[in-house]
C-alpha cells in the first residue's frame, strides 16, 4: 500500500509540473506574439512620410501571368 501511495504522489507531481510548464509556455508564446505585433505597428511612417502600397481588391483572382510577373519583379529588384 505505501508503494501505491508513493506512485500516486509521483503521478500528481508529474501532472503538476506538466500543467505548470504548459501554462508557462502558453504565457511566453502570448507575450512573444504581443511583442511582435507591437513591433509591426512601429513600421508606420512618421512625420510627412507616406506609406505607399497597392492593395489587392478582395475577391480578385490573379492570373498565373500576374503572379509570374510579380515573382520576377521580386527576384529582379528584391522588393
Amino acid at each position: 500500500m505505501p508503494g501505491s501511495l508513493s506512485r500516486l504522489m509521483d503521478v500528481i507531481k508529474i501532472i503538476t509540473v506538466f500543467v505548470a510548464l504548459t501554462l508557462f509556455f502558453y504565457v511566453m508564446i502570448v507575450w512573444v506574439a504581443d511583442a511582435l505585433e507591437e513591433h509591426s505597428e512601429e513600421d508606420r511612417p512618421k512625420g510627412r512620410a507616406v506609406k505607399v502600397f497597392n492593395p489587392q481588391r478582395e475577391g480578385s483572382l490573379e492570373t498565373i501571368h500576374d503572379v509570374k510577373d510579380r515573382l520576377m519583379f521580386f527576384y529582379w529588384f528584391g522588393e
